[in-house]
């Protein structure tokens, strides 16, 4: 059914509410409330319904926010969507977002040295 291990997504469904930590191997599809941090080796969506209240960190995978998220923010590629609401310290390589999203955050961007050519 799933080509390994790491292709499985976890869901915290809409009726759940979590306090604590969540550390996952794989992608995390948050549609309810968590209280706490979520660390995730592939990508988190926060969707509509979701929110989290905690630092989300995803280590090799994108973060998607369609719903609430207080806290930091640390992975590759950031994106939010016109139905985010996002607030707290953000570092990432590249950032979307969208017309009608709500941002308040400071936003740290890693780039690579530009090359002086001779």
């Amino acid at each position: 059914m799933f080509k390994s291990k790491t292709t499985l997504t976890t869901i915290v469904g809409e009726s759940s509410i979590i306090s604590g930590d969540i550390n996952s191997k794989s992608s995390i599809r948050i549609e309810g409330i968590i209280h706490g941090n979520v660390n995730a080796k592939g990508g988190i969506l926060i969707t509509e319904t979701g929110e989290v209240y905690g630092d989300i960190t995803s280590d090799s995978g994108n973060i998607a926010v369609h719903g609430i998220h207080v806290g930091n923010i640390k992975c590759k590629a950031l994106a939010i969507s016109k139905t985010g609401n996002v607030k707290g310290f953000i570092d990432i390589d590249s950032i979307n977002v969208e017309n009608g999203a709500i941002v308040n955050s400071s936003i740290k961007m890693e780039m690579e040295e530009p090359k002086i050519k001779k």
